[in-house]
């Protein structure tokens, strides 16, 4: 088959589902013959906070999402990640190719049912990142279920040689402040854990400075986020935390953050939420607990036993490789695009 030209409208140069699902796989895809050319959002996909700043916003994201769109007869297929601009419709009736459409979060819970339902009857196929995301959008087209990729060469443990030595253990979280409000649900408990334990600390790598009301600054450490240093702050941990809450968002959440502390053969304890119970079965890999006080427990385990802490990650990060890896997520995703070319 010739060379498939795909244009990716994804939602901004540091949205993480942009550069997770689409432009950190552009490389895999050309092993099958498929060129992928990333059009991000000049502006952002997401309304910046302000009446006035919206105003001044909402015009430029449309123009340039006019002119992203105008460019898609150039290509044989597009990869249209979640609607052009957040909550509404605008320039998605003018692609006039076969599009897939891309969603890895709830994103019909905060969008208009009609606007929502157009542009996934009109695509050609729609991909979903897990399992509740791909029952509610099978009401209006055929749905393929494809995990965010974890590229497992990126996301790795540390050599062997350089492991720490002391007996401090670092509990571990990473992601946009945005979803602090779900770490605030386990405070309580990770206070619990740092008093319990002199050895033990909590690291938050995140664009902002977290706003914890219990935990004491000498137990906590935060790490400003950057693609630079995300690799190795996540190897620093020890035990990779992803509480949720128990909602409908929180259902159509992918476990990317799991995914990551998995493929870099952290242990993890998670909520018993969605995607995080789909991952592994058991506690092969760590725990999924409910948000309640069998946090301390599985953080207890974790922190008394090294052995068990290795033996966790180490199948964490076989899941990953046999399950979620770009090696395996990019052939299948390749193969969906071929056939719905032919």
């Amino acid at each position: 088959m010739s060379l498939i030209k795909v244009l990716a409208l994804t939602l901004g140069a540091n949205v993480p589902s942009s550069r997770f699902r689409v432009r950190k796989l552009i490389g895999d895809f050309s092993e099958f013959n498929i060129s992928i050319d990333e059009k991000p959002a000049k502006y952002g996909s997401y309304p910046p906070l302000g009446i006035k700043n919206r105003l001044k916003w909402l015009p430029l994201a449309l123009s340039d999402s006019y002119s992203r769109v105008a460019k898609s007869n150039c290509y044989d297929l597009c990869i249209l990640q979640k609607p052009l601009i957040s909550k509404m419709l605008s320039f998605e009736p003018f692609i006039k190719i076969p599009y897939i459409f891309d969603i890895d979060d709830a994103i019909h819970l905060n969008m208009h049912k009609k606007f929502i339902e157009y542009i996934a009857v009109r695509a050609e196929h729609i991909v979903c990142g897990n399992q509740y995301l791909a029952e509610y959008y099978s009401k209006f087209n055929d749905v393929t279920i494809l995990p965010t990729a974890v590229d497992v060469n990126y996301f790795k443990p540390l050599e062997q040689e350089i492991i720490k030595e002391n007996d401090e253990v670092i509990i571990g979280w990473s992601g946009s402040s945005s979803g602090y409000m779900y770490l605030y649900l386990i405070e309580s408990y990770l206070k619990v854990i740092l008093n319990k334990y002199p050895n033990v600390r909590l690291k938050i790598i995140s664009d902002l400075p977290p706003n914890f009301k219990n935990i004491p600054n000498n137990k906590l450490e935060y790490v400003q986020w950057s693609q630079f240093n995300e690799v190795r702050e996540l190897q620093s941990i020890d035990i990779g935390l992803m509480p949720l809450s128990y909602n409908q968002w929180s259902l159509g959440k992918c476990s990317y953050k799991m995914l990551t502390y998995m493929s870099s053969s952290l242990p993890v304890v998670v909520s018993n939420v969605g995607m995080n119970s789909e991952v592994f079965h058991g506690d092969s890999a760590g725990y999924v607990v409910n948000n309640d006080e069998s946090w301390i427990e599985a953080l207890s385990s974790l922190i008394e036993n090294k052995k068990l802490r290795v033996s966790k990650g180490t199948e964490g990060r076989r899941v990953i490789i046999n399950n979620y890896s770009n090696k395996q997520i990019v052939p299948q995703y390749a193969d969906l695009m071929k056939r719905i070319l032919n």
